[in-house]
C-alpha cells in the first residue's frame, strides 16, 4: 500500500511530479556560480598609473645643505646674506634685493642669461634669512626655498645653509651641480668676510659652466 494512502494523502499526479522536477532544475540553474569577468584593460592601466603616482609622492624630496664656519661677527654675516650690496661681493655682481619680508629679489648670472627671482619669506635679524624661489631660468629652482641659519660662539659664526623643495625624481645631475656651486659660493662668502675679497659671478672662473 502506498505511504500516501496510509496518511490519508492522495499521491501527486504525474503532472505535479514533473512540475516539481522542473522547478528544482530551475533553482539549480539560478544558483550556479557565474563565471569570473576579467577587468577591462583601461581599468588595469588606471590602477597602474595610480600606483606609480603614489610611489612618486612617497619619494623623499632632495635637498642641499652646507655648514660653514666663518671668523666674523654674526651681524656681519647676516648683512652679507640679506642685502644686495653685500651679496654682490660673494654670489653675483648682478644682484637686486628689497630687504624686507615680502620683498623681491633678482639675481643674474653669465650676463643675465641665467636669472633667479625670489621673494623674501622670512627675516629674523641677526639669525635667519629665507627666500622663496619664484622663478628661474630652466625652472630648476622654481618652488624651492633657500635659507641661511646663523649662530655665533666665541667670535665664530656657524652658517647652516639649506636649499629645499626640489621635485622628487628630478634631474640628479642638475641638483648635484647646484650642490657644488652653492658650496663654492659659500666659501666665497667666507673669504669675503674674512679677507675682504670674494669670488662672485662673473669672477667665479674656477667653476666650469
Amino acid at each position: 500500500m502506498s505511504e500516501f494512502l496510509i496518511y490519508g494523502v492522495a499521491p501527486p499526479s504525474r503532472r505535479q511530479l514533473l512540475r516539481k522536477v522542473l522547478i528544482l532544475g530551475t533553482s539549480l540553474v539560478v544558483t550556479r556560480a557565474a563565471p569570473a569577468i576579467a577587468a577591462p584593460a583601461s581599468a588595469v592601466k588606471t590602477t597602474a598609473r595610480q600606483e606609480v603616482k603614489i610611489e612618486e609622492e612617497n619619494q623623499l624630496m632632495p635637498e642641499i645643505m652646507h655648514l660653514i664656519k666663518i671668523r666674523a661677527a654674526q651681524d656681519a654675516v647676516y648683512r652679507a646674506v640679506s642685502t644686495a650690496e653685500d651679496i654682490r661681493n660673494w654670489w653675483t655682481r648682478d644682484a637686486a634685493l628689497d630687504p624686507k619680508v615680502g620683498g623681491t629679489g633678482e639675481f643674474g648670472f653669465y650676463g643675465h642669461r641665467m636669472v633667479i627671482k625670489v621673494k623674501v619669506a622670512e627675516l629674523t635679524p641677526p639669525g635667519y634669512v629665507a627666500w622663496d624661489a619664484v622663478s628661474s631660468t630652466g625652472g630648476g629652482f622654481d618652488g624651492t626655498t633657500i635659507s641661511f641659519d646663523l649662530k655665533s660662539e666665541e667670535g665664530i659664526t656657524s652658517l647652516l645653509f639649506a636649499h629645499r623643495g626640489f621635485k622628487a625624481g628630478g634631474n640628479d645631475i642638475a641638483i648635484a651641480s647646484a650642490t657644488t656651486r652653492w658650496g663654492f659660493y659659500l666659501l666665497s662668502l667666507k673669504r669675503y668676510l674674512e679677507t675682504g675679497k670674494g669670488t662672485p659671478n662673473p669672477e667665479d672662473t674656477e667653476l666650469i659652466r
